[in-house]
């Protein structure tokens, strides 16, 4: 993280499916959102880099949504 400007940047392993997206996302939120799904595998839905990103489990038993807006540069 760097302090001076905000700027943090994580990587992740993933399953990509579809064209490639670019999207800016508060990671306050994301790491919020991913603390409370049950799940060790969560799927992240995008449309585009301006549309709310839906992170859900991946656990048929756990069907919590959580929806991020993306950040407009």
């Amino acid at each position: 993280a760097d302090q001076g400007t905000g700027k943090t940047k994580t990587s992740l392993q993933g399953k990509v499916e579809g064209e490639p997206v670019e999207v800016t996302l508060n990671f306050r939120y994301v790491s919020d959102g991913l603390q409370v799904i049950g799940s060790d595998k969560v799927r992240v839905r995008v449309v585009d880099g301006n549309s709310p990103v839906v992170f859900e489990s991946d656990s048929a038993e756990d069907t919590y949504r959580y929806l991020v807006m993306p950040i407009r540069q």
